[in-house]
């Protein structure tokens, strides 16, 4: 491997940690978000027993 392409591969890995990085900084508070709406609508529906009520 020359130079350049240990530079040219570090560069690569770097990008990829950085973009990587950056999707999982957004993604992670919505999935989290997600978790907690499905976690809410989940524990609503099983302590309420009127949610299953048909009126």
């Amino acid at each position: 491997m020359t130079n350049n392409q240990k530079a040219g591969a570090a560069l690569a890995m770097a990008t990829m940690a950085f973009v990587g990085a950056a999707v999982a900084a957004n993604v992670y508070p919505l999935a989290f978000v997600a978790v907690g709406v499905a976690a809410l609508i989940v524990t609503a529906f099983h302590f309420d027993p009127s949610a299953f009520e048909v009126y």
